[in-house]
């Protein structure tokens, strides 16, 4: 299940949850899972949802990151995983006719 809110980040930077918690989920312990997705400076209401916009920011976290990968390297990095998911595929489950 998903509870989804909009909030405002106050000066402080400090959060605090009151939830209504929905009556099928069942008393006792719980994982929450919270995942913070700035909306973009053109639009406050909606995260960013334009590809190329998305991309640009991506590019420019992984430069600020100091990454020094190229496309080329990146291409055979995920030939390489799968080659090895093909390969554990196999392994697991060639057995199995």
């Amino acid at each position: 299940m998903t509870i989804t809110q909009t909030v405002e980040i106050t000066a402080d930077r400090r959060l605090h949850f009151d939830l209504e918690i929905p009556p099928q989920i069942p008393v006792g312990k719980v994982r929450i899972e919270t995942k913070i997705t700035p909306f973009s400076s053109k639009n406050d209401e909606k995260p960013v949802t334009d590809a190329y916009e998305a991309i640009t920011q991506l590019w420019g976290l992984g430069k600020e990151m100091g990454s020094t990968i190229t496309v080329e390297q990146f291409r055979e990095m995920r030939k390489e995983d799968l080659r090895l998911e093909e390969e554990k595929f196999n392994r697991l489950f060639s057995n199995r006719e």
